[in-house]
């Protein structure tokens, strides 16, 4: 499994479509399976930019994870973990065997260039408070999970999310192969 990591509109979805243009991967959207399988309460949460709770964010994973056993693909997913339960979850799964983790990919980029990315899909979730409240909550949910992996000997990598995606795509690509390098030898 590859995760890409960052905050909303930093380009975690564009890359993973990127991925599954090469065809030896899967490309999972924790946020377009939430969009997709929510609906009453847990959906105007949502709309509000809030975060679902960990137990219903696992729960999707979990779904996906156990049906990825089938295909030959390897898994690419966006928007998992964002909380630090949400990570103690998959140090766990990791540990105990049930996920293979290929790498981590943590895509940065500054304020300003994630809002005017937001602002141009033209998403009903993406209004400037809905942003507003997405950056606190990325800086004080999110950020902590990088400090809880790489104490539990999780390898993040860091990519400059404020370049055009197909140099985005060929910074996460290039690590990709020295992981792959270093795990051959």
């Amino acid at each position: 499994m590859i995760i890409l990591m960052g905050i909303s509109g930093v380009g975690k979805s564009v890359q993973g479509q990127l991925f599954t243009n090469d065809g030896k991967y899967s490309w999972v959207s924790v946020g377009n399976l939430v969009r997709q399988k929510m609906d009453g309460e847990a959906k105007k949460n949502i709309l509000r930019g809030e975060l679902l709770n960990d137990q219903q964010i696992i729960e999707l994973v979990q779904n996906v994870v156990s049906k990825s056993s089938h295909i030959d693909q390897e898994i690419v997913m966006d928007g998992f973990p964002r909380t630090v339960y949400q990570a103690k979850w998959l140090t766990e799964q990791i540990k105990k065997g049930k996920i293979r983790l290929t790498g981590i990919f943590f895509l940065h980029a500054s304020e300003e260039v994630v809002t005017k990315r937001l602002l141009s899909r033209g998403r009903e979730d993406d209004r400037p408070e809905i942003i507003k409240k997405r950056f606190s909550q990325f800086k004080t949910k999110t950020v902590p999970i990088t400090k809880f992996l790489k104490e539990n000997n999780i390898d993040i990598i860091d990519i400059n999310g404020d370049n055009n995606p197909q140099k985005v795509h060929q910074d996460i690509l290039r690590a990709l192969q020295e992981i792959r390098v270093n795990n051959a030898d």
